[in-house]
């Protein structure tokens, strides 16, 4: 079998190595166009910034080293300018010598990759002006600093290969100025996500002029101006053009192969083209959104290599399947780190996913042990169902592994709930022992429950300011001091229980703090203060039976007053305590344990003649008239005592349990021992009603 490689990058060379390990007599032939092959080319940033000094280092391979090990033979500067897939062969010319012959083929893999995107713009082919994709173009930027010593760069555009040749040219001293249409970087983040890397960048020195259109471009003497749209130009030393990159697919369409987005190639999940034998894999290639199961181009080395790999299985005998490209990626800004994985909010939206989402900004590590950094993360997920739809994280340390972590559950299908259940390692100089990956799971089963309810940056400008609703910053003091959302007033998390009589009743509030964890736990004491009249008026018409209440006898007319509209019922269980406070029973109207008794019975198949009932106070008599057979304690209360078919012993004689004794193991008849205990409800002689 022959096998021949279009590409000896990424993709292209893991299919040769995959094909030598599966075939040890096949004969592997790759062409490629470049010099070099099997490089990096997230790498070749950072050789122009000078992190990584030795060219030789870009490269993993060489194709000596190739041959030395695999036995594949690569051949760099070699072009393959035709296809003909009736003929099973392919035109190439040696770019060195300029000969031009035919190969034939058994198997063809078309790894071309993807070219820098050039827009037909006036003076795109000037002197200063540079494109970064391959190795030569990384030597040809570096020589030219050298030389020239630039002090003023323009980057158009801002992905990722922008964004770290900005951090690259920054970090030698050059002034760095960004432009490009749309109106963040890096497309795979969310606008509030992408705000944290342009405020990083400006803090670095980088100018950014986002939703500005590059025109053209024309030399000025010895430097470069960028020509925008409706405002002046931009003049630099050099010009690199980032805006983005084109599937290299001229072969595989002038060969007549099926095309996709952009003039990609068409492939399915064993990695086949439409013509028989051919292979395609890379950023050429069109491929399935995992998530989202939408055609997309995704230009990542990941998924390449992956690729790479299936196409040789499958050539082999195989049956090897790619199940879609995930998008997951992390870069490096200066101190900071930035990942995703997933689709972002803006594209599940596009998608027709409804979706949603948390924000947390945890600490790397525990907050005890020193030098841990806040990470910011936002976890979008489809309502309903609670899928798992993407993340991004940006921080310092420890990013890399969270979104990992994440990027893993998505592939395994877990809900954005089972996040709180991943048993993560912890030590202090690592992580919590909760860590983020857990604390956005346990958000997002609180928003479950409806412990609580979200409302997102973007809403806050609309938010009434007319006092209809309640604004609260529950921050510090200090904090709230130096800077504030406008009409936001200031109640420090820490004193709202003291002070909950400045929190107005009957209206709706909104709290913020900082992270949302101080927030949320007003949220909380706020609910359950019945602080949020609104909210306690969904509570109360939603309760499937009946809440509980502790408040002086006197409160219950207020009480009624403000919700007497709800039909609910009151039953005051025991006497007044020392403090003043009663309890109550509140059950709505036609609820009651008799009820509650009667709906147990139907769901175990039982009758109500089956049913034995004890208890001794008010909120029992309707489930001691309902039971086949009801027992009031020998302490119960008069009503309670009326309503039963027999009394049994006090609770403080463990009553019930001769009860059970002589019911079901044939004891003795649970009768009164007579002595007087005392009422264990003081002077009170009915619990009544209300």
């Amino acid at each position: 079998m022959k096998v021949i490689i279009v590409g000896g990058v990424a993709g292209g060379a893991t299919a040769a190595a995959r094909l030598r390990r599966l075939d040890e007599t096949a004969e592997i032939v790759v062409f490629e166009r470049s010099g070099y092959v099997s490089y990096a080319n997230c790498g070749l940033p950072y050789y122009i910034g000078g992190v990584i000094t030795d060219k030789e280092e870009l490269t993993l391979q060489t194709p000596e080293s190739f041959w030395q090990r695999f036995r594949v033979d690569m051949r760099v500067r070699h072009e393959v300018t035709a296809i003909h897939p009736a003929e099973k062969t392919v035109d190439v010319r040696n770019l060195a010598t300029g000969e031009t012959f035919t190969e034939s083929y058994d198997k063809l893999v078309l790894s071309p990759g993807a070219r820098p995107t050039q827009p037909a713009l006036p003076g795109v082919g000037i002197d200063r002006l540079f494109t970064l994709r391959t190795v030569e173009d990384t030597l040809k930027i570096r020589e030219f600093i050298e030389q020239h010593h630039p002090r003023s760069a323009v980057l158009a555009g801002g992905g990722f290969i922008g964004v770290e040749l900005m951090e690259n040219l920054r970090e030698l001293g050059i002034d760095v100025t960004v432009v490009q249409r749309p109106r963040q970087l890096l497309n795979p983040l969310d606008a509030d996500m992408a705000a944290f890397l342009h405020a990083k960048l400006r803090q670095k020195g980088v100018r950014l002029h986002l939703g500005c259109t590059v025109e053209g471009f024309a030399a000025n003497g010895d430097r470069v101006n960028v020509l925008l749209k409706d405002e002046a130009p931009l003049t630099a030393d050099m010009v690199v053009l980032a805006i983005g990159v084109t599937p290299d697919t001229g072969l595989a369409k002038a060969a007549g192969l099926e095309l996709g987005i952009k003039g990609s190639i068409l492939v399915n999940d064993r990695m086949e083209t439409s013509a028989p034998d051919i292979y395609a894999v890379g950023d050429a290639v069109q491929v399935k959104h995992f998530v989202t199961g939408q055609d997309t181009l995704l230009s990542l080395a990941g998924p390449a290599n992956k690729q790479g790999r299936i196409a040789a299985d499958n050539i082999c005998g195989g049956d090897s399947r790619y199940p879609g490209s995930q998008g997951s990626s992390v870069i490096k800004v200066f101190d900071m780190t930035i990942a995703t994985t997933g689709v972002n909010e803006k594209t599940a939206k596009q998608a027709g996913i409804d979706c949603d989402k948390v924000y947390l900004s945890p600490m790397s590590h525990a907050g005890y042990y020193p030098g841990g950094k806040v990470m910011t993360l936002k976890v979008v997920f489809e309502k309903g169902t609670y899928r798992l739809l993407g993340a991004q994280i940006v921080g310092y340390e420890g990013v890399d592994k969270r979104i990992d972590v994440l990027a893993t559950a998505i592939h395994a299908g877990l809900s954005a709930l089972q996040l709180k259940d991943l048993d993560l390692a912890y030590a202090p100089p690592y992580s919590s022992a909760k860590d983020p990956v857990n604390m956005a799971g346990f958000m997002i089963e609180n928003l479950s429950h409806g412990l609580v309810e979200q409302f997102f940056p973007e809403d806050v400008d609309a938010l009434p300011r007319d006092g209809s609703v309640t604004l609260l910053d529950v921050r510090t003091p200090g904090e709230y001091a130096d800077g504030h959302a406008e009409g936001f007033v200031n109640l420090p998390v820490d004193d709202l229980r003291e002070r909950l009589r400045e929190v107005p009743v009957g209206k709706p509030v909104y709290v913020i703090c900082q992270s949302g964890l101080r927030s949320y736990i007003a949220c909380r004491i706020l609910a359950q203060q019945c602080m949020d009249g609104e909210d306690q008026d969904r509570h109360l018409i939603d309760m499937p039976h009946a809440a509980f209440a502790a408040m002086p006898p006197e409160r219950v007319a207020d009480f009624n007053a403000k919700y007497g509209h709800l039909g609910l019922h009151w039953m005051q269980v025991g006497a007044q305590n020392a403090d003043g406070l009663c309890y109550y029973d509140i059950v709505r109207g036609g609820m009651d344990k008799g009820v509650g008794l009667a709906d147990l019975c139907e769901k175990m198949g039982l009758t109500l003649a089956d049913a034995v009932a004890a208890g001794d106070s008010a909120n029992d008599v309707a489930m001691l008239k309902a039971a086949g057979l009801g027992c009031c304690m020998a302490n119960g209360t008069p009503d309670a005592k009326a309503a039963a078919d027999r009394i049994i012993g006090d609770v403080r004689e463990d009553g019930l349990a001769d009860l059970i004794d002589e019911l079901w193991f044939d004891g003795p008849r649970a009768e009164p021992s007579g002595r007087d205990l005392g009422s264990p409800w003081d002077k009170i002689e009915s619990a009544g009603g209300q």
